[in-house]
């Protein structure tokens, strides 16, 4: 147990440790226009993503909650998996179309990047709720470290400050991410050969993650006005 919360707290202050770096670099040494596209871009991505699956990946942590990976279905991962892929698709792809009508280059990528981004907090939920802590650090850190590595590299090496690869490289990492994660659960559950669209785990996984998709939001929500107030005032 204290090995398990040690990984959990070491995972998340890497991750903010790495963030702050990031934002640092970035702030210090793009300009306004980057720096505004990379925060634009971020801020959608956090505030709609959990909102537009409607808590499916909080019922994947509740569904799994306790329960060793070794131990689940791979029928069952394989299928609530690529349901999720496809259950994303059609919104994903009217955001990314909207971009390209109004020209829009971070709603564009925001189209690919909260299909990516989600891809990703699946695995961050399963390896959290089947106390897989050890891949879970990994999920939740490997897209931030690639993505700050690769910042320094368009700011030192290639001394670019064009906005579109620094919002485009988010999304394409965390691509790379998911199908690593696939990869490592895949070496322990042949999930891939069993992916299935199930269209009844999306009745399941809404319904049994829904109300603590809104808990979240509404936590992460005051959160966000209470740092406003406090800026304000």
């Amino acid at each position: 147990m204290k090995k398990n919360l040690f990984r959990i707290i070491v995972a998340n202050l890497f991750y903010l440790i790495v963030g702050a770096g990031s934002n640092l670099v970035l702030s210090k040494f793009t300009s306004i226009e980057t720096y505004a596209a990379i925060k634009e871009y971020t801020l959608y991505l956090f505030t709609f993503y959990a909102i537009l699956t409607l808590g499916y990946a909080y019922g994947v942590y509740l569904e799994y909650g306790g329960k060793e990976l070794s131990k689940v279905s791979p029928q069952e991962i394989g299928r609530s998996l690529l349901t999720f892929i496809v259950f994303l698709l059609p919104v994903c792809s009217v955001i990314f179309i909207v971009g390209l009508v109004y020209h829009n280059v971070v709603i564009t990528i925001l189209g690919i990047g909260l299909l990516s981004w989600n891809f990703v907090s699946y695995y961050q939920m399963l390896f959290q709720a089947v106390g897989d802590f050890k891949e879970y650090g990994k999920a939740l850190n490997i897209s931030k470290v690639l993505t700050f590595i690769l910042n320094l590299f368009f700011i030192f090496v290639l001394r670019t400050d064009n906005p579109i690869l620094y919002v485009g490289i988010i999304p394409l990492i965390d691509i790379v991410v998911a199908v690593y994660m696939t990869y490592q659960v895949n070496k322990k559950l042949p999930i891939v050969r069993h992916m299935r669209f199930d269209f009844s785990c999306i009745k399941k996984y809404i319904k049994n993650g829904f109300v603590l998709m809104l808990g979240e939001f509404a936590t992460r929500s005051f959160s966000s006005i209470d740092r406003w107030f406090v800026n304000v005032l």
